[in-house]
């Protein structure tokens, strides 16, 4: 039985449009109903604390509101809503916080060639950024042109333990024991809940480490998904919804509790 849903945000959750950022109301609602009976609900993101504040302000989801039970930011960091506020966990953040700096050390002194690499193969960023509480992040011009560089990597950094992913058009670096469902081990630990009590939904191929059955999520996705996490949720028998983001992530849920798979009713 399902007692935490873990989305992530853009894409999954939230649709963004070109008159702005939209979560569908009725998705708000149900997500408010069934915190309120007992189920956890929260975001897993890859997105900074700073901006996951603003986003919720933006969203109009404010302090009073049950969602969201709690969120992960950076892929690493857990914060759970207590009174309105945001809380650290300090227990798995503090731990964390410190690695991901060592590893932002070591890996600045390696780019440099990791860039070198990657423009001989015809496959550099268009920029890049470390980030000292996340990863190695490079920015591409399309979809398509990220690809190949996750794809060329694995060749540069041959047999050495560093976890690889793409976010659309971000390619990531960071640390192989790191990433959105690694952590979201620890959100289950901290609120006494087994992984497979947990439902996963995502968008993109960020994502996969909770979506595929490494930690032994449930899982499912939207429509928009990325082409390669469709097939990851058909290989899993998963629930793959007609709606787009969060109409699709309100359907999901919706068949979960239909089918009796909800800890709530």
């Amino acid at each position: 039985m399902i007692k935490m849903v873990a989305l992530d945000l853009d894409g999954t959750l939230v649709e963004h449009r070109p008159d702005g950022s939209y979560v569908p109301p009725k998705t708000l609602e149900l997500f408010e109903e069934l915190i309120g009976k007992g189920m956890y609900i929260g975001i897993d993101t890859g997105r900074a604390h700073w901006e996951m504040i603003k986003i919720l302000k933006d969203l109009k989801i404010g302090a009073d509101s049950l969602f969201p039970s709690f969120f992960v930011a950076e892929e690493n960091h857990i914060f759970w809503k207590n009174g309105g506020e945001f809380i650290p966990q300090s227990d798995h953040n503090d731990p964390m916080r410190k690695m991901l700096d060592d590893f932002a050390m070591d890996i600045a002194e390696e780019t440099r060639s990791i860039l070198g690499f990657l423009r001989e193969h015809s496959a550099g960023p268009e920029f890049w950024v470390i980030f000292s509480t996340f990863a190695l992040e490079m920015t591409y011009a399309d979809v398509e042109s990220a690809q190949k560089a996750l794809d060329l990597l694995p060749e540069y950094f041959g047999e050495r333990d560093f976890k690889l992913h793409r976010n659309t058009v971000q390619v990531q670096v960071l640390p192989s024991n790191t990433g959105k469902g690694r952590t979201l081990l620890s959100v289950a630990k901290h609120a006494g809940i087994q992984p497979t009590e947990i439902l996963t939904m995502g968008d993109s191929l960020n994502d996969s480490d909770m979506l595929d059955d490494l930690y032994g999520f449930e899982a499912a996705t939207v429509s928009n998904a990325d082409p390669r996490v469709l097939d990851l949720i058909k290989s899993r028998n998963g629930y793959i919804a007609k709606g787009v983001a969060g109409e699709g992530v309100r359907e999901t849920i919706e068949y979960y509790r239909e089918n009796g798979r909800l800890a709530v009713k």
